[in-house]
């Protein structure tokens, strides 16, 4: 059995290949777009990694033909080249990052994404009358003009709806993705990182005498950082620290955050401005008392796993998907639009509500079980392949 990887320098990949590699040892091959001389970022190179440029991806033509099971590690646009050489017979899974559809126009409004103040803020960018109305009426005149070129988000649709599965951590995910897509897909479960990368699962401790606010995942314009800051200063007299992870993304949304989070708690205010190491990011966590997370979309799992761990109230858009996966599989979060108030912002978590959410992290999200969990969902796809049509 051969399984191959296709992806971009990405931090998850890493990851990725340790999970498959201990359930299929030496049956996997990374592939990782580089288009560049320059070292590669995120991905350690391992005997099983390889990178190619988007002119040498036919050197690994017979590779890729022999291929039972092909990965994507997000949307690549070389995927069509990829597509020339793949056996009928394999089976093409897809990992959906979420970016790839959220941050895509096309596919999902910005203002759907972001809060009134921060969508005043920042308003989308309108594209030119005639070219949306050349966009929309390009399948129609491909009824007579034949050789009309795809758009851009046609040849992505045309791209991803050619799936068999689409892995997302849970359900509702999935759900979103494929609506959004119109694709026949069916559902692989995978999660990069388990319980035990994120959290030390032999700290037992618990503490709830915790005073810390923490706010946000990242410097993305999708977290709404100033709607939550108007909320929660005019609910609570802020005394304690406000963390504020801002390491990475729009450097003019990230200045902005920073000044309106100086203005409105002065010295509380605490931005985290640099990409901090697991070890001290989970410092950080430790100490939180309550996070909000006003992302309109899935986001900052590897931050809201751990934080509810260590035993923060954690407040979810229920906007976001990951809300309603975390609701019905018992965890105690709380709703952003209807429960952010200052009853619920006195107090944080009870010893028992935090061995609580503890109890259901682990029976989801501990490594045995994401392992067996993949390999029977895997085994079961390789056991029925059948021809894809032409």
């Amino acid at each position: 059995m051969k399984i191959l990887h296709i992806c971009n320098d990405e931090k998850f990949i890493n990851a990725a290949n340790n999970t498959f590699e201990k359930i299929y040892p030496q049956d996997n091959l990374f592939l990782i777009l580089h288009p560049n001389d320059k070292k590669l970022t995120h991905v350690k190179l391992k005997e099983n990694t390889k990178t190619f440029l988007p002119e040498t991806i036919e050197d690994f033509s017979e590779t890729i033909s022999k291929a039972d099971v092909v990965f994507f590690h997000s949307y690549i646009p070389i995927m069509k080249v990829v597509f020339r050489y793949i056996s009928r017979t394999s089976k093409l899974i897809w990992f959906c990052f979420g970016m790839e559809v959220y941050n895509d126009p096309k596919l999902y409004s910005r203002k759907k994404l972001l809060d009134k103040r921060t969508l005043s803020l920042f308003p989308p960018q309108k594209r030119p009358f005639k070219k949306e109305l050349k966009d929309s009426l390009r399948p129609y005149v491909r009824n007579f003009k034949r050789d009309l070129p795809l758009s851009r988000i046609e040849k992505k649709l045309l791209n991803l709806r050619k799936m068999d599965y689409i892995a997302a951590v849970y359900q509702e995910e999935f759900d979103f993705v494929k609506s959004r897509l119109k694709s026949d897909a069916e559902w692989l479960r995978f999660c990069y990182f388990s319980l035990e990368y994120m959290v030390d699962l032999n700290d037992q401790v618990i503490n709830n005498k915790k005073q810390h606010y923490f706010i946000g995942n990242s410097g993305h314009i999708s977290n709404n950082h100033i709607d939550v800051f108007a909320s929660i200063n005019s609910l609570a007299n802020i005394k304690s620290s406000v963390i504020v992870p801002l390491g990475y993304g729009n450097k003019q949304y990230i200045d902005m955050v920073t000044k309106e989070g100086f203005e409105t708690f002065d010295e509380n205010f605490k931005p985290i401005l640099s990409f901090l190491p697991l070890k001290k990011y989970n410092e950080y966590l430790q100490t939180t008392k309550i996070a909000i997370f006003n992302a309109r979309r899935q986001q900052g799992v590897g931050t809201i796993i751990p934080v509810i761990w260590h035993g923060a109230k954690v407040f979810l858009s229920k906007r976001n998907t990951f809300y309603h996966y975390l609701k019905r599989i018992g965890i105690l979060v709380y709703c952003y639009e209807t429960e952010l108030n200052k009853e619920n912002l006195k107090d944080g978590l009870s010893i028992a509500e935090i061995e609580h959410n503890r109890e259901i992290l682990y029976q989801e999200l501990n490594e045995k079980h994401l392992l067996k969990e993949l390999k029977e969902q895997l085994d079961f796809i390789l056991e029925n392949q059948q021809i894809h049509p032409e």
